[in-house]
């Protein structure tokens, strides 16, 4: 596999990191937008550092988040507050220790929570690989975070693909699939997927909510250890 060096960035402030639960009408009393390492894995210090340059300066960004869900706590990797609304991002492993399955039914259970407005998830290899792309398509889909020149920047960054494609407000997961080019890695990932649950559309995370339910709270079954953080 291609080995992938992640260079040492320097953080630009000191934002206090909160772990709240369910109950503030804000995390932040002011907006502390800052790249604030350390972060306990790599491609978090990895999107952490890209996320803040492209995001508008009045927004807030939060560390692992403590939530309550209907079953156990759960931490999302990074919150973004901007006014009134809510938006977490979780950030995938390079090595999954957690099927797809599960992840849906964590994400769904996070989300019905209420704490958040909508929920992406990024694949660990996409943010390796193609972070650009990744964020490009963020910006599609809620333009208000970035800064103009944020969205300028990524637009330039972003592959032929991710700048052709428009998500739509109410999909769920989308997926690019590149086109091989001639001497390319033969590492680099052919697709990229991007999952967003938004609470404006539950038809596309309360089936997954549902059987999280039954499954967490009437058969006994426990939630994972190993998903509450960096899952």
């Amino acid at each position: 596999m291609l080995e992938h060096t992640y260079t040492e960035h320097t953080s630009t402030g000191a934002a206090p990191r909160l772990l709240v639960d369910n109950g503030p009408d804000h995390l932040l009393v002011e907006p502390s937008l800052f790249y604030d390492p350390p972060y306990e894995r790599p491609l978090e210090d990895e999107f952490a550092w890209h996320l803040v340059k492209y995001l508008q300066p009045i927004i807030g960004l939060q560390y692992q988040v403590k939530v309550t869900t209907a079953c156990s706590n759960a931490w999302i990797d990074f919150v973004v507050e901007a006014g009134s609304r809510r938006i977490g991002f979780e950030i995938g492993n390079l090595d999954p220790k957690v099927d797809a399955e599960t992840l849906h039914y964590r994400d769904a259970l996070v989300l019905g929570t209420g704490y958040l407005d909508v929920l992406y998830r990024f694949r660990g290899e996409d943010l390796m690989y193609r972070i650009h792309d990744a964020l490009h398509l963020a910006s599609k889909w809620d333009a208000d975070l970035f800064s103009p020149r944020g969205c300028i920047n990524l637009h330039t960054l972003a592959s032929d693909e991710a700048r052709a494609f428009m998500p739509r407000p109410h999909d769920a997961e989308v997926q690019l699939t590149y086109v091989a080019e001639d001497h390319a890695d033969q590492d680099l990932p052919q697709e990229l997927i991007v999952r967003r649950l938004s609470r404006a559309y539950p038809a596309s995370w309360m089936h997954d909510y549902d059987h999280a339910l039954g499954r967490f709270s009437n058969t006994g079954d426990t939630t994972p250890t190993h998903w509450a953080k960096s899952a």
